[in-house]
C-alpha cells in the first residue's frame, strides 16, 4: 500500500493538462456568474419598468355610468349617434 501511495505521489504525467483545464473551469465558471448577474440586472429592470407602467396607467377613467338611463347604446361613454336638437 504504501509503494502505491509512493507511485501515485511522484507521478506527473497528467499535471499541465489538469492545470490547464482548471484554469479554463475557472474562467467559465467566474463568466457565468457575472453573466447570470448581469441577467439579474437586467430582469429586475424590465421588472420595475412593468411596475411603472403599471402605477402610470389612469384608474378614473369611466366608460359609462349604472344608471337606468343607459340604453347600452352608449360605448365607452361616448353616444354613437347623438339625438338631433
Amino acid at each position: 500500500m504504501l509503494g502505491l501511495l509512493k507511485k501515485l505521489w511522484n507521478d506527473d504525467a497528467g499535471f499541465v493538462l489538469s492545470s490547464e483545464l482548471m484554469l479554463i473551469a475557472t474562467i467559465v465558471v467566474l463568466s457565468v456568474i457575472v453573466g447570470l448577474s448581469e441577467v439579474s440586472l437586467a430582469i429586475n429592470s424590465e421588472l420595475n419598468d412593468v411596475a411603472h407602467a403599471f402605477g402610470a396607467v389612469n384608474q378614473g377613467y369611466n366608460g359609462g355610468s349604472n344608471s337606468s338611463q343607459n340604453t347600452g347604446a352608449e360605448i365607452g361613454g361616448v353616444d354613437p349617434q347623438p339625438e338631433a336638437q
